[in-house]
């Protein structure tokens, strides 16, 4: 898939309507201080996914610590997981989008209300989908699994996520909002320090210092969602994005 999108977004740069308008797109930046602005705004996003990601396959290993049974549990939950997440994920590049444009016209209450309708359609989408985790856990499972054992293992992990919709449907929107900006450096910094400093270790302790398991594992991401939604909502509340110089 990746490479398709690759090839697509190829193509359509050929097109030389794009390249009239846009010289410089196969040339790249000839001037060091535009590609040190590109780089000063990619960075910290890249950083930020790669030691995300790479900090969610340390919870899978842990699970896997646990048991078979929270492993499989986990990766089932993570799934359903995408039916709300994948969507929500327009939202965060709407808000990036939109706080981007407004921000180059110098509109920052238009700015700021176009994030405030995310949020509320996006709360509405993922909240949507989180009720329905929390009333019925094992049907949404036995879609995946006939396995009871795994099932029984995935109920609390899947309404405790289904709960944390609701602030992810925040954190997603206002992550976005930042990145349109320019701030990509604080949520950056927030969200690897919850994940490493936080998230990982307090999912160690509970799950297998203290023999909580896939729940006490969970519980921890819960707090981990919840503290970043919170933290980057205040950052743009703030109004400090509003000083940035692209």
């Amino acid at each position: 898939a990746s490479i398709v999108a690759f090839a697509v977004y190829a193509g359509f740069t050929c097109k030389n309507s794009i390249k009239a308008r846009y010289k410089g797109i196969w040339l790249g930046p000839m001037e060091w201080p535009v590609l040190r602005k590109v780089l000063n705004i990619s960075l910290p996003a890249g950083a930020q996914n790669f030691g995300v990601l790479v900090g969610f396959a340390g919870f899978m290993i842990i699970m896997g610590w646990v048991s078979t049974v929270a492993l499989a549990a986990t990766e089932i939950v993570f799934n359903i997981l995408s039916f709300s997440f994948m969507p929500a994920m327009g939202f965060l590049y709407a808000a990036q989008t939109l706080v981007s444009e407004n921000m180059g016209r110098k509109d920052f209450q238009v700015a700021e209300n176009q994030v405030a309708a995310a949020t509320k359609l996006c709360i509405l989408l993922m909240g949507a989908m989180g009720i329905i985790f929390m009333l019925a856990p094992r049907l949404i499972l036995r879609i995946f699994t006939p396995v009871d054992e795994i099932i029984t293992a995935g109920v609390f992990p899947l309404v405790i996520l289904g709960a944390v919709q609701f602030f992810d449907a925040v954190g997603m929107v206002h992550l976005g909002a930042l990145r349109g900006a320019g701030d990509n450096g604080y949520p950056a910094k927030i969200d690897l320090a919850l994940m490493w400093g936080f998230f990982l270790p307090a999912t160690f302790v509970s799950a297998i210092t203290f023999t909580m398991g896939i729940n006490g594992g969970w519980l921890a991401l819960a707090i981990y969602i919840i503290s970043f939604a919170y933290l980057a909502q205040r950052r743009f509340q703030s109004g400090k994005w509003k000083l940035i110089i692209v």
